[in-house]
């Protein structure tokens, strides 16, 4: 348990982070975020003015963000539930890590603490009003509780229910429990079967329910999605995306794979490449010395029997996302640093804790207090966040868009467009259709408009059978146009 001076400590480290947070991170809504909004309004209403729901796999993502969101959504609107959730998993995960570092030494958790809190990364990523924000502090919170020197099978059990219930968030959650109770059979055979038997349980009953759902024994959400990869060989990746569907909208092709055995991952991983994606994300989000300075201090804990277990439990807490990167749908080509956070958080916090150890080293006391201080503040002045996806929601031209829809559109009527278009549908309070692949012409003519907007790299030449668009707008730095399929070829 945290002593009383430590709880106090945390407590307000976790105040000021929030504070910090709100005051200089802006908010920042992606395609996945309105689709949790959908996912919570079907699962609990059975109806959702942004989507049919009778047209959704309900369960392409784990419910727990959803539920959440709902629970939130008494009290305040749900769009602003997703992104208060997120803020306050931010806080908890900021007051987390300090107490993981304080116990090794309080200059430490203020360098990491400062380092993370100033990151230009890091105050972009705790306003993404996502799920995987959410489990950050619950896979950390696990670590921290099995971080202690003696085994205590309650907290084992605590850290094994949450990272079961963090797999109710995020798939990948599954492997850190299998990592964190691997790392725990080093030491204690007891205390490893708790974080096994705790964990299995919130992921038995999901995957219980996935099974049902399915028709046949499943290990995940996506059992159909081995079909989805095996095109990817003869058929453009995102013309593969638009036939099988790219979030909860199911088309007709993933129904019918739904229906039949799950397939095998069968796409091939080439671990060259999947080495260099990772590489090119990781210095796209972090500078290169800290990544070196990071991997050096990692290293070294790893070799003394001090660090070695801390160091281990970081390890399982980031590896499971570093394993996916090497599968071609975790390689997101927009933004992919939001299914790299767990590393990259481990690299900031080694790179600040080593800083704080070498210059504690130093004879002079204050030099050896200020100087990591005076360090990691210049990092974050020359550091530079990656850019971060400026959804079309939140251009003029895309709020132009959505007050003319609502002005010229009627509740009932379906609107088709890309998945990076789709928050219009949603802010408009218009059913969503994803935009089929370019030989799927029937959804077309059960539609009433279509929109297309400079995020839809995929439409280089204009479909002549639109006709000519009834609404343009043009912003600072994208487009949005509107076609009535009353009046295309589509409907004659």
């Amino acid at each position: 348990m945290l002593k009383s001076r430590s709880f106090t400590a945390c407590i307000l480290i976790s105040a000021l982070g929030a504070l910090w947070i709100a005051s200089v991170g802006e908010p920042l809504y992606i395609p996945d975020s309105y689709e949790q909004l959908l996912l919570a309004e079907c699962l609990t209403t059975g109806g959702s003015s942004g989507i049919n729901c009778v047209q959704i796999h309900s369960f392409f993502r784990p419910p727990l963000m959803a539920a959440l969101v709902w629970l939130l959504s008494f009290v305040i609107p749900s769009i602003i539930a997703i992104g208060m959730a997120a803020w306050c998993a931010s806080t908890v995960f900021i007051g987390s890590i300090w107490n993981w570092f304080a116990k090794e030494h309080t200059l430490q958790a203020v360098c990491v603490c400062l380092c993370v809190l100033t990151a230009p990364l890091s105050l972009q990523v705790f306003g993404l009003a996502d799920a995987r924000i959410l489990v950050l502090p619950m896979t950390f919170g696990a670590a921290l509780l099995l971080r202690e020197k003696n085994v205590e099978l309650k907290k084992s059990a605590a850290a094994g229910f949450l990272l079961g219930f963090a797999s109710l968030v995020r798939p990948e959650a599954q492997a850190a429990a299998l990592l964190f109770a691997a790392v725990e059979l080093l030491r204690s055979r007891k205390s490893a079967a708790a974080v096994l038997v705790c964990a299995a349980i919130p992921i038995g009953l999901w995957l219980v329910v996935l099974s049902i759902e399915a028709g046949q024994i499943v290990w995940g959400p996506r059992w159909w999605e081995g079909y989805l990869l095996s095109t990817f060989e003869f058929i453009p990746r995102r013309w593969t995306l638009q036939l099988f569907g790219m979030g909860l909208y199911s088309p007709e092709a993933r129904v019918i794979a739904s229906t039949l055995p799950a397939a095998a991952q069968s796409a091939e991983i080439n671990f060259i490449s999947g080495l260099n994606w990772l590489f090119k994300a990781t210095t796209q989000a972090l500078p290169v010395w800290i990544i070196a300075i990071g991997l050096i201090g990692g290293t070294r804990r790893l070799f003394e029997k001090k660090y070695r277990r801390p160091m281990l439990l970081m390890l399982a807490f980031s590896a499971p996302n570093v394993i996916a990167a090497f599968l071609p749908q975790a390689q997101a080509p927009i933004f992919p640093h939001a299914n790299l956070l767990p590393p990259i958080f481990v690299l900031l916090f080694l790179f600040a804790a080593e800083l704080a150890i070498w210059c504690q080293k130093i004879p002079h006391t204050i030099t050896a207090k200020s100087l990591p201080v005076a360090l990691i503040l210049a990092n974050s002045i020359f550091s530079f966040a990656p850019d971060a996806p400026v959804g079309i929601d939140q251009d003029p031209a895309g709020q132009a868009a959505v007050r003319w829809l609502k002005k010229n559109t009627k509740n009932r009527e379906y609107i088709i467009s890309s998945y990076e278009t789709a928050p219009l549908s949603y802010l408009s309070g218009r059913k969503w259709q994803q935009y089929p692949a370019p030989w799927e012409k029937k959804r077309f003519s059960k539609a009433h408009y279509v929109i297309v907007s400079s995020l839809d790299a995929f439409w280089i030449a204009p479909d002549v059978n639109l006709g000519a668009p009834v609404a343009y707008f043009g912003g600072e730095e994208q487009w949005v146009a509107v076609f009535a399929l009353k009046d295309s070829a589509y409907k004659k």
